[in-house]
């Protein structure tokens, strides 16, 4: 589980108020180690820990990247249509520029630039074993009463 702000500041209250580090953490799902260093890093003022401000692999493929989108119609880019699939530019990177970092720093990047993407709408139907079903949902309007 990510420690979210509001966890790190409750658990610094509790914490001021002498409930110890192991039981919080154990409360909170996250290891003892992980709920010291957000202390610490609290204390200290700190809201960041320079590792977002680190070169990354894609720091020379910044226009690539945005020219790939572009071809792909990437709806990142406007804010209408579907985005463009990570997968999809990572392996164009790597056939026709030369890319060599991972397909993570790619998603990172993409997240950096855009946030994250939206979650789309999943519905799923479960079904006993050994029974297969499939559906096309449609929408069907029925006009109700006279005119």
């Amino acid at each position: 589980m990510k420690l979210s702000k509001q966890a790190v500041m409750v658990a610094k209250g509790m914490s001021e108020r002498g409930t110890s580090v192991r039981r919080l953490a154990g409360q909170l799902e996250v290891t003892e180690g992980a709920l010291r260093y957000r202390l610490k890093k609290l204390e200290a003022g700190r809201a960041r820990d320079g590792r977002s401000d680190q070169p990354t692999a894609l720091d020379g493929y910044t226009a690539v990247v945005e020219a790939i989108q572009v071809a792909l119609e990437d709806g990142r880019l406007t804010g209408e249509g579907r985005p463009a699939q990570v997968r999809q530019i990572y392996e164009i990177l790597v056939r026709d520029h030369g890319y060599e970092g991972s397909y993570q720093a790619v998603v990172r990047h993409l997240r950096r630039k855009h946030g994250k993407p939206r979650l789309r709408a999943l519905r799923r139907e479960e079904t006993p074993p050994g029974v297969q079903a499939q559906h096309d949902g449609f929408e069907v309007r029925v006009p109700l009463g006279g005119p």
